[in-house]
């Protein structure tokens, strides 16, 4: 009878949410920023995506309790979705997969447009001010990059602090990059995750964020210990012109 029970309670346990998702939502340590007030926190654990999330581009839904986006060929543009959020310096935090994907995205834009942004792709990731549509002399920019291998059909998370004009992502203490200009520092009105290909999301949080006073000093430290960065791309080489008819190449 004693066995029974034993067995009866290790199968309730096994059943139970607890089990099941084991895993702990941990906060990753931040540099740049101190937390505040969180402003957004979605664990994707419904079967349907909650309304604040607005996909633009592609084919989203929630699969296997996350955020799963997949770019749509027709589209001719990575697949893309965002959340209205109003909100200034903020640290962002969120898991990320690929799944024969290219790159992920994450988005931070304004009124005007986008401000900034993280790309990763496979092979690393990089911080970057956008540009603008509208006005030719805001140019996009590379502010920094880290070469990272980063495996399809794993997750990792990222943390993402935007404080005044500087910018900071990192997956792990030995993996970084970050970069400063006067547009990041423009007040966000939304953030999204554009896709190229096929990945998903999960565990999304925002905080709202203050300055963290040690971050000079760490900034030094960071500068000294800069991993390896992502070898800049390669111009596409223009094709030689024809040689006009009768003439020798």
């Amino acid at each position: 009878m004693r066995r029974l029970a034993l067995s009866f309670a290790a199968s309730v346990l096994a059943l139970s949410p607890v089990a099941v998702f084991a895993d702990e939502v941990k906060d990753m340590p931040t540099l740049l920023a101190t937390r505040g007030k969180q402003v957004l926190a979605d664990d994707f654990s419904s079967p349907t995506m909650d309304a604040k999330w607005k996909p633009a581009k592609g084919k989203w839904d929630i699969k296997d309790g996350a955020l799963h986006g997949v770019e749509v060929a027709s589209d001719m543009h990575a697949a893309a979705i965002r959340t209205d959020l109003k909100h200034g310096n903020a640290v962002y935090q969120f898991d990320f997969k690929f799944e024969n994907g290219k790159v992920i995205h994450l988005s931070i834009n304004g009124a005007k447009g986008h401000i900034c942004r993280v790309t990763i792709s496979p092979d690393g990731f990089q911080v970057r001010k956008d540009g603008s549509k509208t006005d030719t002399t805001d140019k996009p920019a590379l502010l920094d990059s880290c070469k990272m291998a980063f495996e399809q059909g794993k997750r990792y998370t990222m943390v993402v602090e935007c404080v005044g004009n500087e910018m900071i992502a990192r997956v792990d203490d030995a993996h970084f990059a970050f970069g400063s200009d006067a547009k990041v520092a423009s007040e966000k009105t939304n953030f999204g995750f554009p896709i190229s290909g096929e990945g998903s999301i999960d565990n999304v949080r925002v905080w709202e964020a203050s300055a963290n006073p040690d971050w000079a000093k760490t900034k030094e430290k960071l500068t000294s210990e800069h991993p390896p960065k992502m070898a800049p791309a390669v111009p596409a080489r223009k094709p030689a012109a024809a040689a006009p008819k009768g003439k020798a190449k």
